[in-house]
């Protein structure tokens, strides 16, 4: 699909719906822009869910999951750095 869209004066470029729609984004959608040499990319962010699903081996739900993610992170960070 190739379409034609103009940039406002404020610098806004705006979607058309059929974009949108196959793209699956909602209102409050974010972008990541990604600059390719004249090339302007644009791609729904992942969720942080996404972005590391699997990354973590949970045993047992931990009570407090701040405190699971931080030591997860922290033994990731040894086993990688030594």
């Amino acid at each position: 699909m190739k379409l034609v869209v103009k940039v406002d004066e404020e610098g806004k470029v705006k979607l058309p719906r059929e974009v949108i729609e196959k793209a699956g984004l909602t209102e409050g959608s974010s972008l990541d822009v990604i600059i390719d040499g004249n090339k302007i990319i644009l791609m729904p962010t992942q969720s942080h869910a996404e972005k590391y699903f699997g990354i973590f081996k949970v045993e047992a739900w931990p009570d407090d999951l701040d405190e699971y993610v931080v030591e997860a992170l922290r033994n990731w960070w040894k086993e990688e750095h030594t």
